[in-house]
């Protein structure tokens, strides 16, 4: 019976409002709801460490199976899922970066680590002004006060310019903290003045700590189980409603023949013909209110999203050439440097502190992961780098491209592989599900119908 009334993840409204404590709590309180839904292969942590791979690593099939979030369950889809669907993608960009910000600064030097003491709780209730104010004013005079502390301090404290890492954050204040920033997070006024008080002071992890709780739970509580819900399905907007449409139709042509043949004087037995037709309708209607095709399924495939149509992908559908070293049981994940271009070595950083500057981050991974491409064969590009362009896509290419596209040929969109064991279970409960109700639905109604007696107008 749970196959038959099993569900995806229920969606979790996103709340009106900067990120708050309150909120983060509500979401974990409706995410708690869903955990069991989601397999532990699904989880967070799986997707989130997924991709923490060194440069050029070999390894078996077998441990990539084990240690890999695999597509469309990869962190780079979770990305763009926050991206395209969700449109909150600065507060999984901000976390990958504060998560190597956190082990860069605690590799350091003791000498170093001294410069940027620890932020405490006591430090931000010494350090932070509440002014009593209107509420309507109380906005713009905690961004007041907090950016003019901030640069207040950059400007007269010393040792201020040789906190370790002090260039790396003024260039993170101005993409994520302070207001219209190109990455601006959703957090309130209050937590922004605090923030920037506590960045006047040092560059340590902990200054982060209140905004990182904040995106850490919204990351796992809100936008994770939604992620999940959203790649369960296998077909975009126009494929489904048209497969909903495909199945009424075979619905409602299986209720016309059945009063057809009740009409007329032909045995009754021949009525069981309508049969197939009420399955058919009925498991589509039931996968497609699901967001699954159930022939895509079948062929272990998705089809692709409107922002991946001209991307270049491996792997695509289910014929796939092994090399040799797949063959032996062994993958190869090729990394090409960032800065390695034309045979040249990347020339080095001015300062070894900085080196995780504008000019030089470009993966929010760990500092000697350096390469763009990923296992899924696709280029991440600036969306992964934590001083890339503002998260609006309205201008890219496809958007137009998409817009232009008949109706007619979103139905025939390329197919990838489903490389997701994990994620296939959950399709295949999906259209197990669909096939039960099928039965039920179709039982009854054929014996219904001939049951009815002959009503012989022809």
């Amino acid at each position: 019976m749970s196959i038959l009334f099993y569900k995806k993840p229920d969606y979790i409204t996103k709340e009106g409002g900067p990120l708050t404590k309150s909120s983060c709590q509500r979401y974990a309180e409706k995410a708690a709801c869903t955990r069991s839904q989601i397999p532990p292969e699904l989880s967070f942590e799986n997707v989130m460490e997924g991709k923490t791979l060194p440069v050029c690593l070999v390894v078996s099939s077998q441990q990539a199976r084990t240690d890999l979030s695999l597509k469309p369950c990869s962190i780079s889809d979770f990305l763009d899922y926050l991206i395209y669907i969700s449109h909150d993608a600065e507060n999984l960009q901000f976390w990958l970066w504060m998560r190597d910000y956190r082990k860069r600064f605690n590799a350091l030097p003791v000498a170093q680590k001294r410069l940027s003491p620890q932020w405490t709780a006591d430090d931000a209730s010494t350090d932070t002004i509440a002014p009593k104010v209107p509420p309507k004013d109380d906005d713009k005079l905690f961004d007041a006060i907090g950016q003019a502390s901030y640069h207040r301090a950059a400007s007269e404290n010393e040792r201020f310019a040789k906190q370790p890492f002090r260039r790396e954050i003024s260039q993170i204040t101005t993409h994520y903290i302070l207001p219209g920033a190109p990455r601006e997070l959703n957090i309130s006024h209050r937590d922004r003045t605090t923030l920037l008080a506590a960045l006047s002071k040092t560059t340590h992890p902990s200054a982060f700590s209140p905004i990182l709780e904040l995106t850490t739970l919204t990351l796992r509580n809100h936008s994770h189980p939604n992620f999940v819900r959203w790649s369960i399905c296998n077909g975009n907007k126009p494929r489904v409603l048209f497969l909903r449409s495909f199945a009424v139709f075979w619905l409602v042509m299986g209720m016309i023949m059945a009063l057809i043949l009740i009409l007329s004087s032909r045995s009754r037995w021949i009525r069981i013909a309508i049969a197939p037709m009420i399955w058919f309708g009925t498991v589509n209607l039931v996968a497609a209110a699901r967001g699954l095709c159930v022939l895509l399924f079948r062929r272990s495939t998705r089809e692709v999203h409107p922002w991946e149509i001209g991307v270049p992908m491996i792997n695509e559908g289910r014929s796939r050439k092994t090399t040799p070293l797949e063959s032996k049981g062994q993958l190869i994940i090729n990394l090409k440097p960032r800065n390695d271009t034309h045979g040249q070595k990347p020339s080095p950083a001015l300062n070894p502190l900085d080196s995780y500057s504008r000019s030089a981050a470009a993966t929010p991974f760990d500092s000697d992961l350096e390469g763009l491409s990923v296992l899924s064969g696709r280029t991440l590009g600036t969306k992964l780098e934590p001083f890339g362009p503002s998260n609006n896509y309205q201008n890219d290419s496809w958007v137009e491209k998409w817009r232009r596209t008949p109706w007619i040929r979103k139905l025939a969109l390329k197919k990838v592989w489903v490389k997701e064991e994990s994620l296939r279970i959950l399709q295949n409960k999906i259209i197990l599900q669909a096939h039960m109700w099928g039965v039920i639905v179709t039982i009854p109604f054929v014996a219904a119908i001939v049951a009815c007696p002959e009503v012989g107008y022809y």
